[in-house]
């Protein structure tokens, strides 16, 4: 098969948005005979480097640049100016293509950026269009909004009054309709679409390099592991108040948080608030190999995000052989099936104290259990079944 492939985000050995973009595009490489990439021209030079170093020679890429300004927006997390310039950015990729002869291709992907708000025009084409996976449709609960500031809670009504119009604009709708294949990245979006009338498969983001586990959970370290972007969304503060509360039954445990953001000065002062200095550790952002290191050596993950895609963070923790204590929702809800790992988001205390209980029988537990079988979520397969898929709507 022959497929255009519209990724906006690529970029070689990266994370987030540009690295799923990679992902996809150099695992269905060895599955298509050939692959047309159009890509923003930021990570151009990585790009060709890429290419000529793995010798790749059925993938061909297009650049089409976004404009400085465009660019800067699209890193600025949660600046939806961005959109404006991304919607010109597919208007050209729109003209790029209508001029090109597309006999020879099968089919038409719109890839990323994942969010469902700009489908783009791509299934304007007259050929088979896969569009997804689409995330960006599950609702963080008012209820972890009670102690926010004003201006947080303003946002967030504003964020959930843009999903709500977004969802039901005439050319999401079109492109809704004139696709061949739609992906939902988790349940929440699949449910979400299905209540605008059209159906989706179940076909998350992002996937995984199986590879052997750590050792066994009774020789890790009794740690538990928070990593992330220190943002609201992601609620560190969550993290650190459900570990005093453990400490109050176990002193033996500690816990290490990786990454930075806004609230890294929030965290480190509640800890000395709390005066429990020399029972957390705070790394700030380190490198991937650090993160995977401490993944070998620490006895669970806790993940407290609320407003989330498919977190790939979670998928290496398990192929790591962490357990994953996670919200009911987004991708994770997906992901962890055990409901013993799982605490339902209603509000920010009934989390703290729902994670709080179910961490301690987990650590009382003298028999613990078997982990997911994550051999689903690799890449390998994951493409497998992706081409699969598309064979079946051709």
């Amino acid at each position: 098969m022959k497929a255009i492939i519209s990724a906006y985000a690529v970029r070689p050995y990266s994370g987030s948005e540009p690295g799923l973009g990679w992902q996809w595009v150099r695992g269905l490489a060895p599955l298509l005979d050939k692959a047309l990439v159009i890509t923003e021209s930021e990570f151009a030079t990585e790009i060709k480097e890429w290419l000529e170093e793995e010798k790749i020679e059925n993938i061909e890429f297009i650049f089409i640049p976004i404009g400085k300004l465009g660019r800067r927006l699209c890193w600025n997390q949660g600046n939806y100016l961005f959109y404006f310039f991304y919607r010109l950015w597919q208007i050209r990729v729109y003209r790029y293509l209508r001029k090109q002869n597309l006999h020879e291709y099968d089919y038409i992907h719109h890839l990323n950026m994942i969010g469902y708000r700009e489908p783009g025009l791509l299934h304007l084409l007259q050929k088979p269009f896969v569009l997804g996976p689409l995330g960006g449709l599950n609702t963080v609960p008012r209820g972890f909004l009670l102690n926010s500031s004003l201006s947080a809670r303003i946002k967030f009504e504003i964020k959930r009054s843009f999903n709500f119009i977004s969802l039901r604009m005439p050319y999401v709708k079109a492109a809704l309709r004139n696709s061949s294949l739609v992906l939902s990245a988790n349940s929440e979006s699949f449910y979400k679409l299905k209540e605008i009338g059209f159906d989706s498969v179940l076909f998350n983001e992002t996937g995984l390099e199986i590879k052997q586990k750590g050792d066994e959970t009774l020789r890790r370290k009794k740690r538990i592991l928070w990593v992330g972007k220190m943002v609201q969304r992601k609620l560190p503060l969550l993290a650190l108040d459900i570990f005093a509360d453990l400490l109050k039954h176990d002193n033996d445990i500690t816990i290490t948080f990786l990454g930075d953001g806004p609230e890294l000065l929030m965290l480190k002062n509640r800890i000395v608030d709390y005066g429990i200095e020399s029972r957390v550790e705070v790394k700030g952002k380190v490198q991937r190999s650090t993160v995977l290191e401490l993944m070998e050596n620490s006895l669970c993950l806790l993940f407290t995000s609320i407003d989330e895609g498919t977190p790939h963070v979670v998928l290496e923790a398990l192929s790591s052989g962490m357990y994953v204590f996670t919200h009911d929702s987004c991708g994770m809800k997906d992901i962890i099936e055990d409901s013993s790992f799982k605490v339902v988001p209603v509000d920010y205390d009934t989390s703290r104290r729902e994670f709080t209980d179910k961490i301690l029988k987990f650590i009382s537990n003298s028999d613990p259990k078997d982990l997911p079988d994550i051999e689903r979520y690799s890449w390998q397969n994951k493409f497998k079944q992706f081409i699969e898929l598309v064979k079946s709507k051709l």
